[in-house]
């Protein structure tokens, strides 16, 4: 028997398993499972509820507001669905056979900006800190006297 090409396991009788993408591709449901983080390409990264609790706990210490945690979780999942193309994108290519731009490409670009946008809302653009110089500490020093 051969391995699934969707999720890379044998499958007895060679029917579809609870989990195995094949079939989801055509009712919907692969979009579950890729939120889900269940695919085996997904292996190894993170979920998105690990994703989310490590923006919040990284970038809000850890207690956010209703709003800031509904936009984070928002967050996590436009970048899971941005993943989830770029791979669609660089596994498929950029263009048609045609030559015309394909859809996905498209549409990555709009999660991009969504994602831009959604960063920009929870305050997640960094800034420089300015460094002390050594004349800036002496001069401290001697306005401290």
């Amino acid at each position: 028997m051969r391995a699934c090409p969707h999720c890379g396991r044998v499958h007895a009788l060679g029917r579809f398993e609870k989990g195995c993408p094949g079939p989801a591709l055509r009712t919907g449901a692969h979009s579950l499972l890729v939120r889900d983080g269940v695919l085996a390409r997904q292996a190894g990264t993170a979920t998105p509820a690990e994703r989310e609790s490590a923006l919040v706990r990284d970038h809000f210490g850890g207690d956010p507001s209703a709003l800031q945690a509904s936009l984070a979780r928002r967050y996590v999942y436009g970048e899971l669905i941005a993943e989830h193309l770029e791979l669609d994108i660089f596994t498929k290519g950029v263009t048609t056979g045609k030559g015309r731009t394909r859809a996905a490409v498209t549409l990555y670009l709009s999660v991009m900006d969504r994602l831009v946008r959604l960063a920009g809302q929870l305050g997640l653009e960094r800034r420089s800190k300015r460094i002390q110089t050594a004349a800036d500490i002496m001069r401290e020093h001697r306005e401290g006297q």
